[in-house]
C-alpha cells in the first residue's frame, strides 16, 4: 500500500517538472523541390492528460527547452509523421507540361518534454 502511494506520487511530480508543447507541420514541395516549410512549437496552455504514443530522447544542444527542439526539428517531423501524416497532391497540365505540387502536413500533436541526463525525452500524448 505505502509502495503504491510512493509511485503515485513519484509519477505525479515527474508529470509536473515536464513541459507542454503543441506542434504541426507544412511542407509544399512543387514538382520535387521543396517550396516552403513551417514547423510551429507552442507551449500548451493546458496540459494535457492521455495516452502516451511514443517516447523518444533527443541531445540537448541549447539551454533553451524550445530552441532545442527547433534545432532537432528533422527527429521531430521523422517522428511524428508515423501519427497521421497528410499528402494532398495537385496535378496541372500546360502546354505538354505537368506541374505536380504536393502538400504535406501533419495535426497538431501534444508532447510533454522533460530533462534527464543532458537529454530530452519527448514523449507524444495522445
Amino acid at each position: 500500500m505505502v509502495l503504491r502511494f510512493i509511485t503515485i506520487i513519484f509519477l505525479f511530480l515527474s508529470y509536473l517538472k515536464s513541459d507542454n508543447f503543441l506542434i504541426s507541420y507544412q511542407a509544399d514541395v512543387l514538382d520535387s523541390i521543396l517550396l516552403s516549410e513551417n514547423l510551429l512549437i507552442s507551449p500548451a496552455i493546458i496540459k494535457r492528460v492521455g495516452k502516451i504514443k511514443d517516447r523518444f530522447k533527443i541531445p540537448i544542444i541549447n539551454e533553451n527547452i524550445l530552441k532545442n527542439l527547433y534545432e532537432n526539428k528533422d527527429i521531430l517531423i521523422e517522428k511524428l509523421f508515423f501519427y497521421g501524416l497528410r499528402i494532398q497532391s495537385y496535378e496541372n497540365m500546360q502546354n505538354y507540361r505537368i506541374k505536380s505540387q504536393q502538400r504535406l502536413s501533419f495535426p497538431s500533436q501534444y508532447i510533454s518534454v522533460e530533462i534527464q541526463n543532458q537529454e530530452l525525452i519527448i514523449s507524444i500524448i495522445d
